[in-house]
């Protein structure tokens, strides 16, 4: 039999909101008689039960009506999608992918193509242009069938804008001739618009080494050739202003040449290259020509019987000179015949004239009209120094 006091807990508890399990626990903790324990626990036990499968079946119908509803929308979706499915009837039908059992049959139906819209029909794009999606868009230099010319090079066909450059060269590139206008010295050659100077290769020369000497040097440090021989200069051939040396060609001197060295301002017509420093002249040396500066020179003449005032008129060679005459009495006249000059000189007129003193000396001045009794005597004087 059950301790009442058992019963009395149990009932207590339960109230409260305790499991079964819980209460078996607390007894048995207590002291209580574990079998009494279970035996009055028993009821309480078997509703418990039936509560807890209650509530799986009420899951499980949840769970079961939630995958009916996704089936339904997904059954609704595929119903209204623009691609139908092929229904396929006939014995191992695997044209249309589905595989008909045997003995069935099966009726089929063709899977209709999506179509999709051409949006760049009818559009009609400008030149270098392409339509995309619609609209018209620049073609990139290489879709144009060009390319950007590198530096130093230029564009042989013609320029077209591109969508990755303005600069795009359809029919191709040339490398532009910089040298063109670029005249270089002796062992240089021009490079990119510059003159360099040729390596030894270049000048097909050789680089000797320090135990060799050089025959016919070329630059610095090239030659023609090497001379393994230091003792002798057989075999050796130098330029004509060279002579060899312990088997080495070196400049001769100005006199070994049999020039001149010619000094200050002196100057040479044929100059040779030897090793004294200052211009060696394979002739004589040539003073420098010093050309007299050339100056305006104007005088006032009066011409009476029977004399030129001035009576001298000084002016150097080269000199432009400018004579303005009057007469004063009657009619004169002017002749300097080593110039060219020959005027008359009508009373009270200014007459001009103008020459070039390019001779040395002292010239005469006569009266060239018929002036009177001193008429042979009316002279002046013109010295050019």
């Amino acid at each position: 039999m059950v301790d009442k006091r058992i019963e009395d807990y149990i009932a207590t508890n339960k109230a409260k909101g305790f499991s079964a399990g819980q209460l078996y626990t607390a007894l048995v903790n207590q002291g209580y008689n574990a079998g009494q324990v279970a035996e009055a626990l028993r009821p309480h036990h078997q509703v418990e039960n039936k509560h807890h499968l209650s509530g799986k079946i009420l899951i499980f119908v949840g769970i079961l009506m939630i995958l009916m509803v996704i089936a339904g929308v997904f059954f609704v979706l595929n119903a209204f999608s623009p691609v139908e499915q092929e229904v396929v009837i006939g014995r191992n039908s695997e044209s249309a992918g589905v595989i008909a059992s045997r003995g069935e049959s099966v009726v089929t139906q063709p899977i209709e193509s999506v179509i999709v819209e051409d949006l760049c029909e009818g559009v009609v794009c400008r030149e270098g242009e392409q339509c995309f999606e619609g609209e018209c868009f620049r073609k990139s230099c290489s879709e144009l069938g060009g390319q950007v010319c590198g530096g130093g090079s230029s564009c042989d066909g013609s320029l077209k804008v591109g969508s990755d450059t303005n600069l795009c060269c359809v029919g191709g590139c040339i490398i532009d001739d910089v040298c063109g206008d670029v005249d270089c010295d002796s062992g240089e050659v021009c490079k990119e618009g510059s003159c360099v100077a040729l390596s030894c290769s270049e000048l097909k020369g050789v680089v000797c080494s320090p135990e060799q000497l050089c025959v016919g040097r070329l630059g610095s440090d090239c030659c023609t050739s090497c001379n393994e021989r230091t003792d002798s200069c057989t075999g050796v051939s130098c330029n004509s202003n060279e002579a060899c040396q312990s088997g080495q060609c070196v400049v001769m001197s100005c006199s070994d040449q049999g020039g001149v060295l010619c000094g200050g301002d002196e100057t040479c017509i044929d100059e040779l290259t030897a090793s004294d420093a200052g211009v060696c002249c394979s002739g004589s040396c040539e003073e420098p020509i010093v050309e007299e500066e050339s100056t305006d020179k104007e005088f006032i003449v009066t011409a009476k019987q029977f004399s030129f005032l001035p009576e001298r008129i000084e002016v150097n060679q080269g000199d432009s000179v400018t004579l303005k005459i009057t007469s004063e009495d009657v009619d004169h006249g002017l002749f300097l015949g080593e110039f060219g000059v020959q005027v008359t000189l009508p009373v009270g007129e200014e007459v001009v004239v103008t020459f070039v003193a390019d001779q040395v000396g002292e010239f005469t001045i006569h009266c060239s009209v018929f002036c009177g009794s001193g008429h042979n005597g009316m002279t002046g004087t013109l010295v050019v120094s």
